[in-house]
C-alpha cells in the first residue's frame, strides 16, 4: 500500500522498508510518519514522530551537519 501511494504522490526520495517491522520497534516508533535521522557513522542522531514541518527538517539536517 505505502509504496502505490508514494507513486501517486509522485514522491522520490528513498522510503524504508520493514517487512517484519523489526526496525520500526527497534526505535520505539509509536505510529507513522516516522523520520529518523543518522549521522555518518550509521548511528541513529535523532527520531521525529509524527508529520515534520519543513522548518524542522532543515534544522535536523543542519545540526547533522553541524552547519
Amino acid at each position: 500500500r505505502a509504496k502505490k501511494r508514494a507513486e501517486e504522490l509522485h514522491i522520490s526520495y528513498l522510503l524504508g522498508n520493514d517487512p517484519d517491522g523489526s526496525f520500526t520497534k527497534s526505535l520505539k516508533a509509536i505510529g507513522l510518519p516516522l523520520t529518523a535521522f543518522f549521522n555518518a557513522e550509521g548511528k541513529l542522531s535523532t527520531i521525529h514522530q509524527g508529520p515534520i514541518s519543513e522548518k524542522t527538517l532543515q534544522k535536523s539536517i543542519m545540526e547533522l551537519l553541524d552547519v
